[in-house]
């Protein structure tokens, strides 16, 4: 309980954002610190039943009350491309004076995160940080290093132990949810729903440069000279819509052997293939870390904000069709390969200590 008796309230709406919360949640809880959390979006819908005592509704008098009698002492939240809640408490928060610590799972998009709500640029107190190119990546859509702090990502502070821990045993279940998985290798394809968040022509303000269309289309047309010793696994994004993702495969896979994965996360879908590739996805990002033979494709990017992931060093970006097919080769002889990548350990280890190196900062200002 702190101090003061007052809460912190904490707040997220998309999926990323909110499992970074929820690993902080439960050190919170651990702590015996006093929290609310408003009830909405993916956080509201998945919080633990233990933790349900904590929910408060986001239209309840209740929030408001909160506010006007000052038991608010720092409000913690995660941004969204599409859900504009957590941000307008945020602005809300900071007009009454109250910190605001925004905990970043991505370094994405920072600035049209903190304009969602047409609005101009909402600056918070603090922005949580998941490494250090973050920073550079924020200095230059105009946050100020003083607001930066580089915590890591807490979602991913089981990340390192999961590898470690990845069994024979583990490999047999997904196996056994997964029956049409034969003995070829397993390329792992994680989607986005690049043409709903970012349009699919230059007519769209926040374009890539391509979708999810242009990319599956590549993929499986330079995918087919290896159709008998690979198979696509296919990981759908939560906002996907599944109906045209199927009938993007139909239409391209021609002699593919491809599915899609039903598995508990996505991080188990990473741990248990061979090679990963996808677009611009933190998943791409924490299969680098562990070392999985991974690409980020994103032909004709026009859109800067998604070449995050050049900053990290030995994961290839391709930007072109012709660069890309010329590096399948070396790709499948590294995934065919009995010699393991290195992992990112000091990275690995940045993100496991996560929730507490956050803690130990909210706690001077509560």
């Amino acid at each position: 309980m702190t101090v003061n008796n007052k809460y912190i309230l904490i707040c997220g709406g998309d999926v990323g954002g909110s499992r970074a919360l929820m690993a902080l949640i439960e050190l919170l809880e651990k702590n015996n610190l006093n929290y609310l959390i408003v009830n909405h979006g993916y956080l509201g819908e998945n919080i633990s039943k233990k933790l349900s005592k904590n929910l408060l509704e986001k239209n309840n008098f209740k929030l408001e009350e909160l506010f006007c009698k000052k038991k608010i002492s720092i409000y913690i939240f995660s941004t969204s491309v599409k859900d504009t809640v957590a941000l307008k408490i945020a602005r809300f928060s900071k007009k009454n004076n109250i910190l605001t610590f925004c905990l970043l799972d991505s370094a994405i998009r920072i600035r049209d995160r903190m304009e969602l709500d047409s609005l101009s640029t909402f600056h918070p107190d603090f922005i949580f940080l998941q490494d250090e190119e973050s920073i550079s990546s924020a200095e230059a859509e105009g946050f100020g290093k003083e607001t930066l702090i580089v915590t890591g990502q807490p979602a991913l502070n089981h990340l390192y132990k999961s590898n470690e821990n990845w069994s024979s045993s583990n490999h047999f279940a997904m196996m056994k949810m997964n029956e049409w998985i034969d003995n070829r290798k397993i390329i792992l394809f994680i989607s986005e729903p690049v043409k709903s968040d970012q349009g699919s022509t230059k007519n769209s303000p926040q374009f890539r440069g391509y979708d999810e269309e242009n990319v599956i289309s590549i993929i499986c047309n330079s995918l087919q000279n290896y159709h008998k010793k690979i198979q696509i696994g296919v990981l759908p994004h939560p906002r996907d819509n599944i109906n045209k993702l199927k009938n993007l495969f139909k239409k391209y896979s021609f002699k593919l052997h491809y599915n899609f994965f039903n598995c508990d996360s996505g991080r188990d879908a990473i741990l248990f293939s061979d090679g990963i590739i996808g677009m611009a996805s933190i998943l791409i990002y924490e299969s680098w870390l562990i070392g999985k033979p991974t690409i980020s494709l994103q032909p004709n990017i026009i859109n800067k904000n998604f070449l995050y992931l050049e900053k990290k060093k030995n994961l290839p970006l391709f930007k072109e069709e012709k660069s890309f097919k010329q590096f399948l080769p070396f790709w499948m002889d590294q995934i065919f390969s009995e010699r393991k990548n290195k992992i990112n350990k000091k990275e690995l280890l940045l993100h496991e200590k996560s929730p507490r190196k956050i803690l130990s900062i909210i706690k001077e200002y509560i």
